[in-house]
């Protein structure tokens, strides 16, 4: 997985990343997707983006979707998942 960590030559980075993605689970199910995601921006004023994340996420049964978001942005607003801030030094 090509990520900006290797770009910008972080190998303790790189290597999270390649750790996480590797036990991650996968949907491919953009028209679901999207039609979630779009009731989510829709009902729960989150931005495109974020809806899309939390729509693939309630669409997996994921427990939590982990931001850098600071909280009070939209994506807190979104109901189904829980919402959780990562956060970072």
């Amino acid at each position: 997985m090509s990520t900006c960590a290797r770009y910008n030559r972080r190998p303790t980075e790189e290597a999270f990343y390649e750790e996480y993605f590797a036990r991650a689970e996968w949907t491919r199910d953009l028209p679901a997707i999207l039609e979630q995601g779009i009731r989510i921006a829709d009902h729960d004023g989150v931005g495109p983006m974020d809806a899309l994340h939390v729509a693939a996420a309630a669409i997996l049964k994921a427990d939590e979707v982990v931001t850098i978001e600071k909280p009070g942005k939209s994506i807190y607003r979104a109901r189904g998942v829980r919402v959780r801030y990562l956060y970072r030094r």
